[in-house]
């Protein structure tokens, strides 16, 4: 077991029984910056800095953002790109991913990240499970800030 204290020395060491312990994946080729990993709950750690990385909640005033959930906010200098958690967690987890899928979470809670709740489906499986979308004109049926439209 390695030394409880953190070092450069060490790092290694701690992350190889870190990934004994859970389920982590290096996010080396999903993201294309080092020294990312993610668990299979959705936690990011940064090997450069040896810290978990705080999640934020997206921006629900955002008319882009259809439901709330997690993303993780990653810098390249001056250029800050912001990924979805659950796909990252399906990229890394998953077989079946694939950039066209949309990820399904299970239990319906969109903070539940945890690989065993995400699914991925085709457009047209998501629409069926959730039935979000009128099936006259196309329209979402839920509102920006998730609840339904349905009375």
């Amino acid at each position: 077991m390695p030394d409880n204290n953190l070092t450069l020395e060490n790092i290694n060491e701690v992350l190889e029984e870190i990934k004994k312990s859970i389920q982590i994946k290096s996010l080396d080729d999903i993201i294309c910056k080092k020294g990312y990993y993610i668990t299979a709950d959705g936690r990011v750690f940064n090997s450069n800095t040896n810290k978990w990385r705080k999640l934020n909640h997206n921006n629900p005033n955002n008319p882009n953002h259809k439901y709330p959930e997690l993303i993780i906010s990653l810098g390249y200098g001056l250029i800050t790109k912001h990924y979805r958690v659950n796909r990252l967690v399906a990229h890394a987890f998953l077989s079946d991913y694939s950039d066209e899928k949309e990820v399904h979470h299970i239990d319906k809670n969109t903070f539940n990240n945890n690989v065993s709740n995400l699914k991925c489906l085709t457009k047209e499986e998501h629409k069926k499970i959730h039935n979000t979308y009128c099936p006259h004109c196309g329209k979402s049926l839920i509102s920006p800030i998730g609840e339904s439209l349905i009375t």
